[in-house]
């Protein structure tokens, strides 16, 4: 399976593509329209940004500290290698990541890519319906209903992101 993403190293950006469409399912250009860079294109209701982590405000406390330091680990060999972290107000709040953003602080990464939900996209009740989903399941299905029954376009990148984020976290519950 090939991983979606972009790393972001001391060197720079590096895309990870796969098959498909998407802002960040697709090879690219950093900083070009149509790749999988932060500034590279964004349809509708979603931008792809970068930003210092230390000036994001994760959404969830770290509830793992195993996974935290796992992560430390990981960033401090690699860099950041994740899946963009979703996020809204021009990506000063996570909604996703919390283990992610902490880790690069902790690491001193100095950017990190966010999927950002952009302000006009949803109504208020609508957001409250988001900062009440508690974890990336019930934040998906919110997503989800909103296409479906509210009909709010552009949302197809954050469903996807978030679909991403579900499969992973199941799939370290098995491990």
């Amino acid at each position: 399976m090939i991983r979606k993403g972009i790393i972001i190293t001391k060197d720079g950006f590096r895309c990870l593509g796969g098959p498909g469409s998407g802002n960040f399912g697709h090879a690219g250009i950093p900083g070009q329209r149509g790749g999988s860079a932060p500034g590279g294109g964004g349809g509708g209701g979603s931008e792809n940004i970068s930003k210092n982590p230390a000036r994001i405000e994760p959404f969830n406390p770290v509830r793992s500290n195993a996974k935290l330091e796992s992560l430390i680990s990981s960033m401090e060999e690699k860099g950041y290698d994740g899946p963009p972290i979703l996020t809204y107000q021009d990506g000063e709040i996570a909604l996703t990541g919390s283990h992610r953003i902490v880790a690069a602080k902790k690491v001193g990464i100095d950017k990190i890519p966010l999927l950002n939900i952009k302000d006009d996209t949803l109504n208020e009740d609508q957001w409250s319906e988001v900062q009440s989903a508690r974890d990336t399941e019930s934040l998906l299905r919110t997503f989800q209903d909103f296409k479906e029954y509210e009909e709010v376009s552009g949302i197809d990148d954050i469903i996807e992101l978030l679909e991403e984020e579900v499969s992973h976290e199941q799939s370290e519950w098995m491990e």
